[in-house]
């Protein structure tokens, strides 16, 4: 089972978001070429640095829709966290108990420790889908 992202318009908006975020960067270098006719290096890194962070997170949310935020594997769920980050590993051996609370799924470990996901990227029969078979793989 794969769940993927889903609303292309949500995500096309916030890449867009993100591209406007890097044309207002590349404004304020201009400004600050054209008022003060200097460029300060440290300045300048630190904005193309931030242009080129920008650029990264507006092409990754254009790209959303097609990226899986939760598959389903023999032995545990992989859900996507950021990014920046690797996919969370979550064994069904480790899953204790599960709940809602508003639209979060909750999933509760043996450990004590929980881990969420949001249940507003997903349509109704996934998360009914989804509900079952994290109840068809926990021990309880």
């Amino acid at each position: 089972m794969e769940i993927l992202f889903g609303n292309q318009k949500k995500w096309t908006l916030k890449g867009f978001g993100w591209f406007l975020g890097a044309l207002g960067v590349l404004f304020t270098i201009y400004l600050d070429v054209y008022l003060k006719g200097t460029i300060t290096p440290l300045l300048l890194f630190l904005q193309l640095l931030a242009i080129l962070t920008s650029v990264y997170q507006g092409v990754h949310n254009m790209n959303k829709p097609q990226k899986a935020y939760v598959r389903a594997h023999d032995d545990h769920l992989s859900i996507y966290r950021s990014s920046w980050t690797p996919r969370e590993r979550i064994r069904y051996d480790k899953i204790e108990d599960y709940y809602t609370v508003s639209s979060l799924l909750i999933l509760q470990f043996k450990s004590g420790r929980e881990s969420q996901f949001d249940l507003d990227l997903f349509s109704k029969s996934e998360v009914e889908g989804i509900k079952r078979l994290i109840e068809t793989m926990i021990d309880k």
